[in-house]
């Protein structure tokens, strides 16, 4: 998993896609990772909706059935890697890039379990992409970010990350999906070096 994680973040070096990205502050202030540079991860997808569906459980239940007409039980496992992709890659990749490109000022991960604020990182759209030897298109990711005060409850920052890219040209949908993981921890490790530590 680390290898993997490396090569994604070699690939964003080496070509970086950025596009229509935005990033918004909507509460607080970057500022408070100063107070707060060590912070637990928490992981939100039951509100997401995925490519042209609303509801992620449409998008399941079409993937499923057009799978199985190809070949019977292949939308079970399909499923199964779709769910396991969050904690095996996407989360990893996440927590890795924040720390890697914030030179190692932030530290946020699901294991930082006595940590004093926890960031909620709550996937609101994902468009998996795909790819063909004739066309291809990224991965794409709405997110929120909200670092919480874990004793008071109290937000003290909330971001939003809207249309982050994968880099293109990748063939695997989890691979490609995690690149844009990847890129969202990238570029929250590298805004709040340049806003807080620089």
């Amino acid at each position: 998993m680390l290898r993997y994680t490396t090569i994604l973040i070699f690939l964003f070096c080496m070509h970086l896609q950025v596009g229509a990205q935005k990033v918004s502050i909507n509460s607080g202030s970057l500022q408070i990772f100063k107070d707060y540079p060590t912070f637990s991860l928490e992981f939100h997808y039951g509100n997401m909706s995925v490519g042209r569906f609303e509801k992620e459980q449409d998008y399941i239940d079409k993937k499923i059935e057009e799978l199985n007409e190809k070949e019977p039980g292949r939308g079970a496992d399909w499923l199964k890697k779709w769910l396991s992709d969050r904690e095996q890659r996407f989360e990893v990749a996440f927590e890795q890039a924040i720390k890697r490109f914030s030179k190692d000022q932030l530290v946020g991960s699901r294991e930082n379990l006595g940590a004093k604020a926890k960031m909620i990182v709550t996937t609101t759209f994902t468009e998996p992409g795909f790819y063909t030897y004739v066309k291809n298109n990224p991965a794409v990711l709405n997110l929120t970010l909200e670092l919480i005060n874990i004793e008071t409850g109290q937000s003290l920052c909330q971001i939003d990350m809207k249309k982050v890219k994968s880099v293109n040209g990748i063939p695997d949908t989890g691979v490609r999906i995690t690149s844009a993981y990847t890129m969202a921890g990238r570029k929250l490790g590298k805004l709040v070096y340049k806003e807080v530590f620089k």
